[in-house]
């Protein structure tokens, strides 16, 4: 809701625009560009776009003067701003306004931001725009506690029947999928009109199983495959970010493959974290230099424990994490180099690496699913604070729920030690159906845990889009799910399809589902409140 008074930093900016120091021809006949605290500015009626111009004086402003006031404004007023003619709408595109912007109204505010937009200073504005302007509508409509609001599809890319075996998404734009268990395709969702993806890579010999994205450098991508024919892929490709259009169709670079392992966990540099090899099951570690290999084996002989749900390589603290179906168990990371460096010398080539602790969950609690998060603001109650605090979103078999568990150094007996402690959960339990079973099909956690993205089968397929609250503690850790359902999505024909993959970029609420049908359906949140296509030009308006 606006406020009935003018805010502090709108007399602010008034008081600068309105200044006779910054007109050349001071007087009742200039117009002013004034803002306030909304989704709309006074329009200044200016039509042109001159350097001098003695009618409208405040284009006549110091380039350095202008930036100055501009950084005063919220995301909607620089928008609201870019809005009123050509001159200012070139302006705003300064790359000093949207990095101010972002930092001052996104990231100080703790809202989701992707790591590939890190740092700002290597990020064109045209994309820091497109993420600012997302990062509000986001926080008006996805956090905001609202009801369950029903959307339609933005789009559907069609592929043939019963040919999607994986897929991803990479960038907040591409989409990454794989077709009969080879040819890779890429699209870019920022192009809705396309009927074709815009590069492809045919080098793959079976089903992708595992993923690991990494950025080299300013444009270029590895992306780290591995398939169920226990080999693994290093694969380089140029993808431009957000708003930066494509010169050109980007292209794959095989640059090496790696035999001996399926299931990629985790990548850090030249170690892999694997669920399979060729000769076991469990969690593999893998030197992907000399594709060495040394078991992380569980301290518990039971083979539901053996199957690791997702692994993490944690260099700063020197661990590595693997959370399994009953337990989450912590390994040295000295430990496994040295057993990959001396695994050339056994004479099987395997050598095999014990958990230094082992952290067993409840007798009734399996993990379903898990996904590893960077530092959620749930759990500011906690009394740890470090940076070396693990963050887990789980999915779990009890009563069909989620949780956020924080594994932390503990410090209980006052000394500094090596292991660790596990938090209470942060629950959100779903609604049981009437027949008693869960219908999600399948979940994908944002990077930070702030939003979440479920399949529910209930007599038809739906995509739900979650709100999780934020500054909520272990003394009030259980939220309903269903209050916090916020965006839904109906799949056209699902009684006849089956749910295969989902892909979920938390910062734009940008999702993608694949179905048996190779029907692949984008669900954008935001698809209506068109975004910001031609820059030479006023924009239309953006909701927020």
């Amino acid at each position: 809701m606006e406020s009935t008074h003018p805010s502090p930093r709108y007399l602010q900016v008034h008081l600068a625009l309105t200044s006779p120091s910054l007109s050349r021809r001071p007087g009742p006949s200039a117009r002013v560009v004034t803002t306030r605290s909304g989704s709309s500015i006074t329009d200044a009626s200016c039509s042109g776009s001159s350097p001098i111009n003695a009618d409208q004086p405040f284009l006549n402003i110091d380039t350095d003067i202008f930036l100055l006031i501009v950084t005063y404004l919220d995301i909607r007023d620089v928008v609201a701003l870019r809005q009123t003619c050509r001159d200012l709408s070139q302006r705003c595109l300064d790359h000093s306004v949207w990095s101010s912007v972002a930092m001052t109204n996104v990231i100080s505010k703790k809202l989701p931001w992707v790591s590939y937009a890190w740092p700002l200073s290597e990020v064109p504005a045209a994309t820091l725009e497109r993420l600012c302007v997302r990062a509000v509508q986001m926080e008006t409509k996805w956090d905001a506690e609202r009801l369950r609001q029903d959307f339609k599809l933005s789009r559907c890319i069609q592929r043939p029947w019963n040919s999607i075996t994986w897929m991803a998404m990479l960038r907040s734009r591409w989409l990454i999928v794989q077709l009969d268990k080879g040819r890779l395709e890429l699209w870019d969702i920022e192009s809705p009109f396309t009927s074709s993806p815009v590069s492809y890579f045919d080098g793959l010999d079976a089903m992708v199983d595992g993923h690991k994205f990494s950025q080299t450098s300013y444009e270029s991508w590895t992306m780290v495959l591995s398939t169920r024919a226990h080999k693994t892929y290093h694969i380089r490709i140029e993808l431009p970010k957000m708003g930066v259009p494509a010169t050109q169709a980007p292209q794959f670079d095989l640059l090496k493959t790696v035999a001996g392992c399926s299931g990629l966990l985790d990548l850090d540099r030249d170690l892999a974290l694997f669920s399979q090899s060729t000769s076991d099951d469990g969690a593999i570690a893998q030197c992907q230099l000399s594709a060495a290999t040394t078991i992380l084996r569980s301290e518990r002989e039971e083979p539901k424990l053996d199957y690791a749900v997702c692994a993490k390589v944690a260099t700063h603290m020197h661990v590595v994490v693997i959370v399994r179906r009953t337990a989450i168990e912590f390994y040295s990371l000295d430990a496994i180099n040295r057993a990959l460096k001396s695994s050339g010398q056994l004479a099987n080539g395997l050598n095999e690496v014990l958990p230094t602790q082992s952290i067993p969950f409840p007798e009734d609690e399996h993990v379903l699913r898990a996904t590893f998060l960077s530092r959620p603001p749930h759990c500011e109650d906690l009394s740890y604070h470090g940076t070396d605090a693990i963050y887990l979103g789980m999915d779990r078999d009890k009563s069909s729920s989620r949780t956020i568990r924080v594994a932390y150094p503990d410090t209980s007996d006052g000394a500094e030690s090596c292991g660790f402690a596990l938090s209470q959960p942060f629950s959100m339990p779903d609604n049981i159906s009437c027949i008693g079973d869960d219908r999600t099909v399948l979940c994908a956690w944002g990077e930070m845990g702030r939003r979440i993205v479920h399949v529910e089968d209930f007599l038809e397929l739906h995509i739900t889009g979650l709100s999780i609250p934020t500054r909520f503690g272990t003394e009030r850790f259980v939220v309903e799910a269903h209050p916090r359902e916020v965006f839904s999505w109906k799949i056209p024909d699902s009684s006849r399809d089956v749910a295969r993959y989902l892909a979920f970029d938390e910062v734009t609420g940008v999702c993608a589902f694949a179905m048996g049908s190779g029907r692949i359906w984008i669900a954008d949140p935001f698809c209506t409140g068109a975004g910001l296509k031609d820059q030479d030009v006023p924009l239309k308006r953006i909701e927020f």
